[in-house]
């Protein structure tokens, strides 16, 4: 993680404790979707007939997604706990 991430504070103006940690729940599950369904669509060898070079990039750039994916999903993680914790 390369940023400092705020995350909420529990209190009487603002959401309920539980209500916080079910959504980002939510979220972390719909991410968890998210990526498996990225892994399910890497790309083949057999949907790429042009060559090497163009399922190697093909491959590179569904990985990119991928991470790009798991980071937002950590940071998820990270800001329940922090709920959690408090």
């Amino acid at each position: 993680m390369s940023i400092h991430l705020q995350t909420p504070i529990v209190n009487l103006n603002g959401s309920d404790k539980e209500a916080l940690l079910a959504d980002y729940r939510w979220a972390y599950e719909a991410l968890e979707t998210a990526i498996l369904a990225l892994q399910k669509t890497m790309p083949d060898g057999r949907d790429y007939p042009r060559g090497t070079a163009t399922l190697v990039e093909a491959r590179d750039q569904q990985v990119t997604r991928l991470r790009a994916v798991m980071d937002v999903q950590r940071d998820i993680e990270h800001i329940a706990r922090a709920v959690l914790n408090q």
